[in-house]
């Protein structure tokens, strides 16, 4: 009985004496006080996660909007606000030892993100999240640098996507998603252009089939460089087996779709575009030989304005115009190009002419028209090679 009693009272001594260090320890602590308004309205705003970054310790609000974090460690900390459909606001302060902190925050309303709106091969469009296919979408009006060909555009652009080659005038490169996938298929991924299916290899050369005489250069030309990058919204590339099982077998190299801009309702927006260059050689013959160029000094340009008497200034220009508007029954995009170049070698040259003309109509409460059409007309004209 002595014992139980002994035993007891050290127990009692324990408890006592563990109340008091949490009372000391909560004394050296802090709190933290204040309230959350909306920032139009000045009305108090309940169920705000108030919360210490890194901490652990948070709170929601009340109906009053007030809200207290107890307890809080000395120190300098970042105290934020969230709440779905308003702007989350943080705000730095510094907590002191038996001291109350206020801190307010007033909270504006924000729109919510709506998932991605992707089109596939499948009846209508989906969210990206949805379809469970590996997706990558290209949103060109947001390049910072926007190169003169699309598959230039496509560099580097998407993971797996390789684009490689070219370098002279008019000539395309090679596009490859996730390297050669078929021995027996062609490895050109699949082109569509607003849904409609375009040649995916190279055009045609001119030239005999033993290549005789050396008529031609070995230039390939592409269909997808046709398009004008500042005609397109955005780009969508498919690859995998998500690419064969919505486009079938030809699609095992993958799959590019390119949609083109369409009208807005508003006034009619103007856009007009300048680009151009000029290049020349640099020496590139044995140094200390006497012959920079290898005495091909009279068929290149060797400054800015100094040529040989058989060659042309190399250069390169661009002129793009475009207008872009509507009303509720007709909404347009209308877009010209003129391309012009000089390439390193006199033969080398390109002119090309493109228009595009894409137009929606509502004639009806439930009807919508979408035309889109376009006409490019290229002359190349290349070194025998």
């Amino acid at each position: 009985m002595g014992a139980n009693r002994i035993f007891a009272g050290m127990a009692l001594t324990v408890l006592m004496a563990l109340v008091t260090i949490s009372a000391e320890a909560q004394t050296q602590n802090g709190q933290i006080v204040g309230q959350v308004t909306d920032a139009q309205t000045g009305a108090p705003l309940s169920e705000v996660q108030v919360y210490i970054t890194g901490t652990g310790l948070g709170v929601l609000t009340r109906q009053n909007g007030r809200f207290i974090l107890l307890n809080v460690p000395p120190g300098t900390y970042e105290l934020t606000a969230e709440r779905i459909g308003l702007g989350s606001v943080t705000g730095q302060i510094s907590v002191v030892a038996g001291q109350t902190v206020e801190a307010d925050f007033s909270m504006q309303s924000v729109a919510l993100g709506l998932d991605e709106i992707v089109v596939t091969g499948t009846a209508g469009a989906a969210r990206r999240r949805e379809i469970g296919n590996t997706v990558s979408q290209i949103a060109v009006p947001n390049l910072p640098e926007r190169p003169v060909l699309v598959s230039d555009l496509l560099q580097a652009a998407a993971p797996g996507l390789d684009v490689y080659g070219g370098g002279t005038v008019g000539q395309s490169k090679i596009i490859r998603l996730r390297g050669e996938s078929s021995v027996s298929l062609s490895n050109h991924p699949l082109v569509y252009i607003d849904g409609v299916r375009i040649r995916s290899e190279p055009l045609p050369d001119v030239n005999p089939p033993d290549r005789r005489g050396g008529r031609s250069a070995n230039v390939a030309v592409s269909p997808l460089d046709n398009i004008n990058p500042n005609d397109i919204e955005r780009i969508e590339i498919i690859k995998g087996s998500a690419a064969t099982t919505l486009y079938g077998t030809e699609a095992s190299a993958g799959v590019i779709q390119v949609f083109t801009k369409s009208g807005t309702q508003g006034a009619p927006v103007w856009t007009a575009e300048l680009q151009g260059g000029k290049s020349w050689s640099r020496e590139f013959g044995v140094e200390g030989s006497g012959v920079p160029y290898n005495n091909m000094e009279h068929w290149l340009c060797t400054g800015i304005y100094t040529c040989g008497e058989y060659a042309n200034q190399s250069y390169a220009q661009q002129y793009n115009l475009s207008v872009r508007g509507g009303g509720q029954d007709l909404r347009y995009f209308i877009s010209g190009s003129f391309v012009d170049q000089q390439g390193y070698l006199t033969n080398d040259t390109e002119e090309k002419y493109a228009i595009r003309g894409n137009f929606t109509v509502a004639p009806a409460e439930n009807m919508t028209i979408q035309w889109n059409t376009a006409y490019v007309n290229q002359l190349l004209t290349m070194t025998n090679g």
